[in-house]
C-alpha cells in the first residue's frame, strides 16, 4: 500500500462519519484562514515516517474540533464530543479487515482549545501506522551495478 492510498482511506473514514462535516489532508490552521468551514472538523497529516527493518511507520496527527460557544462555558462538552468521534476514527483505522496496515496500540491523546480564527477546542490524536516495506534491490529503477 503507498501513503496516498493510506491517505484516501483515512480521507473517506472522516467523510463518511456522520457527525464530522468537513475533512482534509493537510496542516491544520492553512484550510480554516482559506475557506468557510463546517463544524466539526477532522484533519490530519502525516508528520514524518522512519524504516524499522521490514516495515514502514507512519506518524499521523489527527485533529478533531469544534467551535465553542462565545462564553466558552461548553469547552469540556466539546471535548468530550471530539474524543468520542477521534475513537471512532480509531476503531475504524484499527479494523482487523485491513491487510496492508496496522494502527500501533498507544495513540495519546491531547485536548486543546484555541482561537485562532475562531474559538474552538478539541483534542489531537497521534497514532503510528505500520505497513510492511519491501527491501528489494531487484524492483530499483536504476543502472546501478554492485561490486561483487
Amino acid at each position: 500500500m503507498t501513503l496516498n492510498q493510506f491517505v484516501k482511506i483515512v480521507q473517506s473514514l472522516g467523510e463518511d462519519h456522520k457527525i464530522i462535516k468537513t475533512t482534509w489532508n493537510g496542516a491544520v490552521m492553512d484550510k480554516l484562514a482559506e475557506v468557510d468551514v463546517e463544524y466539526p472538523v477532522f484533519t490530519f497529516d502525516i508528520t514524518g515516517a522512519r524504516i524499522d527493518g521490514q516495515v514502514i511507520v507512519y506518524d499521523l496527527s489527527m485533529f478533531f474540533f469544534d467551535r465553542l460557544q462565545i462564553d466558552a462555558e461548553n469547552e469540556r462538552e466539546v471535548q468530550s464530543d471530539q474524543l468520542q468521534i477521534a475513537q471512532d476514527i480509531i476503531a475504524q483505522l484499527r479494523y482487523p479487515g485491513w491487510e496492508d496496515f496496522v494502527i500501533l496500540n498507544n495513540v495519546p491523546i491531547t485536548f486543546f482549545s484555541d482561537n485562532t480564527p475562531e474559538l474552538l477546542a478539541g483534542v489531537n490524536a497521534r497514532a503510528s501506522i505500520q505497513m510492511d516495506f519491501a527491501s528489494d534491490r531487484c524492483v530499483v529503477p536504476t543502472t546501478f551495478t554492485y561490486a561483487t
